[in-house]
């Protein structure tokens, strides 16, 4: 499911959804700073016009414990700051909404952080 807009326009890429930058990579494809992924969106505008807040799942994955946490934080930070106009659209705030969990998995050499953030957001009328 993607963030929409009542006119369906996507809003995932307003709020910077997607990788974390084009730092320099290592031999699996891994940037060297790590990545963050967007695993799932949801909310947005309703075909009657009512705003859920739009939701994004992610999950930070480096090869450093430290790193991936930082990142996280990071990446809170960088939403959480209040913005004026981006695109059609106004960030006003931002809410993690489940707290932050280890999800590295057994069989995989790098070390993952899954958030969900809730963001409020209002389109410029």
């Amino acid at each position: 499911m993607d963030l929409i807009d009542a006119a369906g326009q996507s809003v995932a890429p307003i709020l910077g959804c997607g990788y974390a930058g084009q730092e320099p990579q290592d031999k699996d494809g891994i940037p060297s700073n790590g990545l963050v992924i967007v695993e799932r969106v949801g909310g947005g505008m309703t075909s009657l016009g009512r705003s859920d807040n739009p939701w994004l799942q992610f999950t930070v994955l480096s090869q450093s414990k430290k790193r991936a946490w930082d990142m996280l934080r990071q990446v809170r930070e960088h939403w959480s700051k209040p913005r004026s106009q981006v695109g059609p659209y106004f960030i006003y705030g931002v809410r993690e909404v489940l707290n932050p969990e280890d999800a590295s998995l057994s069989s995989d050499p790098f070390y993952r952080v899954r958030s969900t953030f809730e963001f409020h957001i209002r389109g410029l009328a």
